[in-house]
Formats: C-alpha cells, sequence, structure tokens
C-alpha cells in the first residue's frame, strides 16, 4: 500500500495544478489545488466532512 501513496505524491509533485503538502508516511497522501485560496479549501474539506461516505 505504501507504494501506492508515494506513486500518487510523485504525479501530484509533477501535476501543474496541483500542490503536494506532504510526502506520504503513510498510505495517506495529502493535496490541494495549487491555485485554490484557504477559503475554498475549508469550504471543500467540510463539504466532505459532513457528507455521508458512498
Amino acid at each position: 500500500m505504501l507504494r501506492h501513496g508515494d506513486g500518487l505524491h510523485e504525479l501530484i509533485e509533477r501535476h501543474p495544478a496541483l500542490q503536494a503538502w506532504a510526502a506520504s508516511k503513510l498510505s495517506t497522501v495529502v493535496f490541494r489545488p495549487a491555485r485554490a485560496g484557504d477559503a475554498l479549501v475549508a469550504k471543500v474539506r467540510r463539504v466532505l466532512l459532513e457528507s455521508e461516505p458512498p
């Protein structure tokens, strides 16, 4: 599983519209749109946290 997180991190690093937040330590990869402001990122986070899982 770690291999997949590392691979995703590398793809995010190379993508011009994304900004890697931190290198993956486990299987979690944290990223955000490179040009998104903090308010938009916070709004998306709230929507995701409040939504029901699929």
